[in-house]
């Protein structure tokens, strides 16, 4: 079984963004080519993998796993005084957590055998131009796992 298969598995990071507060349940995280259409105003999790490569010189042996977890929270209502910042504030709260919770390390380590690193950096916030009032936030998680 592949290192995503197994760290994408309900049980693992969808079960711990659950217990996380980021989603109200592991079935509120998917993965995939592309997202799905953002149906809970709850907030939904999409864990997109970037190709796999080989870690930079000096780190033979090692393989690099990086994510990019898309954080959607919406629809929301957009109408007169209604500017969606309360929305906005709770997908940053959310990416925070995330950043915080995966850099350095996460609690379902020891469940995965061989990841040496994780580095977890916020990217962005904002109204999703694409879907309409929809917040997206997104980290960036960088898995370095022995081979």
């Amino acid at each position: 079984m592949s290192f995503h298969s197994v760290l994408t598995g309900a049980a693992v990071w969808p079960a711990d963004l659950a217990t996380a507060g980021i989603v109200s349940a592991a079935s509120r995280v998917y993965t995939g080519r592309r997202r799905q259409t953002v149906t809970h105003t709850d907030g939904e999790v999409w864990l997109e993998q970037i190709p796999t490569e080989q870690a930079g010189m000096g780190l033979q042996g090692l393989s690099r796993h990086v994510y990019l977890v898309h954080v959607y929270q919406g629809p929301f209502n957009a109408g007169p005084g209604k500017t969606g910042e309360a929305q906005l504030d709770a997908v940053e709260a959310k990416l925070e957590t995330i950043a915080e919770r995966y850099h350095g390390t996460a609690t379902f380590v020891g469940t995965l055998t061989g990841i040496t690193a994780i580095e977890a950096n916020v990217e962005t916030v904002d109204v999703d131009p694409e879907l309409d009032n929809v917040i997206e936030g997104t980290v960036l998680v960088t898995f370095l796992v022995s081979r």
